[in-house]
């Protein structure tokens, strides 16, 4: 019988990646030592084992880096049609595994699958308030395929992105929404969020 896993992370660089930490039934298993490790052309299988002592098998399919880039190209048409021209413009299969993996990523992600078929992605990276002394949580991209909305998936993935920033300590989640995508902020205040109007957001391009 095959149960639903997810990997949350993976640390090491590209040709040497492990997993070190996953979801199984909504528990979070951090990863102890990686037993054994095996290849085939498309896929690499891990055997792990957690801190508390359980044995599982994994597989990371490498097809999912060109279902992260697919997503991305239509988030990137979706948004630059709402006039944000600049979205995405620099970022794909190829960058999605170099920054997001090895021993510093810069983020980190969920996929929502369906018989194998990625539908939705979401990345985010962890910060800090000094104004409330605890961890944050900054949404990056949150992206369902425009034939798969409706159907309560963006929504299961928020509440489980949720659920891992609360585990991890975090006390709020923000992020950035276009002006026009009036879709999207509608989904966001459904979630229960609120549009902060007494900062301004600024940035320094290097």
């Amino acid at each position: 019988m095959s149960l639903p896993i997810h990997v949350d992370a993976y640390s090491g660089y590209k040709a040497n990646e492990r997993p070190n930490q996953f979801t199984l039934d909504e528990v979070v298993y951090e990863i102890a030592a990686v037993l054994d490790q095996w290849y085939e052309p498309t896929a690499t299988y891990f055997k792990v084992q957690t801190v508390e002592g359980k044995t599982y098998l994994h597989r990371y399919d490498e097809e999912t880096d060109p279902a992260i880039g697919s997503m991305v190209d239509e988030f990137r048409s979706y948004l630059q049609a709402l006039g944000d021209v600049y979205a995405c413009v620099n970022f794909g299969s190829e960058p999605y595994p170099r920054d997001g993996f090895g021993p510093n990523p810069a983020f980190q992600g969920l996929i929502a699958e369906r018989d194998g078929h990625a539908l939705a992605y979401v990345l985010y990276a962890f910060d800090y308030s000094t104004d409330t002394g605890s961890r944050t949580v900054f949404l990056q991209d949150l992206f369902v395929r425009s034939a798969c909305r409706g159907q309560g998936i963006g929504e299961a993935v928020m509440r489980r992105l949720i659920e891992i920033c609360k585990v991890a300590g975090a006390t709020s989640m923000s992020w950035l929404v276009w002006h026009t995508n009036e879709s999207a902020i509608r989904f966001y205040e459904r979630m229960g969020a609120h549009s902060v109007d007494t900062v301004r957001f600024m940035r320094i391009d290097l």
